[in-house]
């Protein structure tokens, strides 16, 4: 239904390999990656391999989402369904325990209280959840030596190239700070697993999230949803468009497998090439141009180029002169990225 192919829009994108008509699914698919926020473990029960919301007894994620029941007294309601070792993960049924390949080395259940406070695999996990959730994603996927396809840039270099596109000047020791918040990662998290896992491959797999994940929000009739963050190897190889022919969908029975749904919002002829929107498709333009730094580039879509256009065009007036158009980019006007973004974006557009 999908093809991935060359894309005058950015390097790469997803085509239709047929025509569709508005509201007809193109494709679904799982996760190469995904996980659940950290928070929304609090209150929603998930499986921690598929991410199906676990059928458990309403009344216990009456009380989940209330808080007035905790995850390891839900735990205790999963006999069966549970970690062996009482970590606290949760399953759907034994074959999504068994499938489950990277917890087995990602564990914390088999650490001593004693033990705890001085681990490396207890140490990573607190840092993760303190600093940047996606650190545990990446542990996952390095641990089962998954490929994932995507270009993968250094992480620093992800955050230096979106305050460049944006103009802004660098964070003061921003980028050290994540040099060494990899390094301390990748040593604790080689210490703790016994694979070789240099600062490099962190700040890579960190760097591909960053830039090719898509949030993850699914209804569940009456509870609260589940939300977190996921990878996929064709939904996510769709370029952006502040105008995208496509939604990205989390539909269907809650006590299934998770999966995206790309779903055509108007008809599609085949060729054609297929969008979503990484940003909120509602927001002014130059919002929306400066969020997309984030993915590397700032939009120039065709809705973006006519909104500026009508931008300037009501905007103007005799008095324009009198008007301070200062937006902090040496002169330039807020709208209007400084040379080096520009320049940083034709790289990025150029190659892929």
């Amino acid at each position: 239904m999908a093809r991935v192919g060359v894309s005058e829009i950015h390097g790469r994108g997803l085509f239709a390999t047929r025509s569709f008509v508005a509201g007809e699914e193109i494709l679904r698919e799982a996760p190469l990656a995904a996980m659940q926020d950290v928070a929304n473990r609090a209150e929603v029960l998930c499986c921690g391999n598929c991410l199906a919301f676990l059928d458990v007894d309403e009344g216990v994620r009456t009380q989940l989402a209330a808080g007035c029941l905790t995850r390891q007294e839900a735990h205790r309601a999963l006999e069966g369904t549970v970690c062996a070792c009482a970590c606290g993960e949760m399953y759907c049924d034994e074959a999504c325990r068994a499938s489950h390949r990277s917890h087995e080395t990602l564990c914390v259940g088999k650490i001593s209280d004693s033990d705890a406070a001085a681990h490396p695999l207890v140490a990573f996990k607190t840092l993760a959840v303190e600093s940047n959730e996606i650190l545990l994603l990446a542990a996952d996927l390095l641990v089962t030596d998954r490929p994932a396809g995507f270009v993968s840039e250094k992480w620093d270099d992800v955050v230096r190239v979106a305050a460049t596109l944006r103009g802004e000047p660098p964070e003061d020791g921003l980028e050290e700070n994540l040099r060494d918040l990899v390094a301390t990662a990748a040593a604790l998290l080689s210490e703790a697993t016994g694979r070789p896992v240099t600062p490099d491959d962190i700040s890579r797999v960190v760097g591909m999230f960053e830039q090719n994940n898509v949030g993850v929000r699914k209804e569940c009739d009456g509870f609260p949803p589940l939300e977190g963050t996921a990878l996929y190897a064709r939904c996510c190889s769709a370029n952006h468009s502040c105008d995208p022919n496509c939604d990205i969908l989390y539909e269907g029975p809650p006590f299934v497998p998770l999966e995206a749904r790309l779903v055509a919002n108007r008809d599609i002829e085949g060729g054609d090439e297929l969008t979503i929107s990484y940003v909120d498709e509602n927001a002014d333009t130059q919002t929306r141009r400066w969020a997309t730094a984030e993915y590397g580039f700032l939009c120039r879509c065709p809705r973006c180029e006519r909104d500026s256009v009508s931008s300037s065009s009501s905007s103007s007036s005799p008095d324009d002169d009198d008007v301070d158009c200062d937006g902090g980019n040496g002169g330039e006007p807020a709208t209007q990225p400084p040379d080096d973004a520009v320049a940083a974006t034709r790289r990025v557009e150029r190659d892929g």
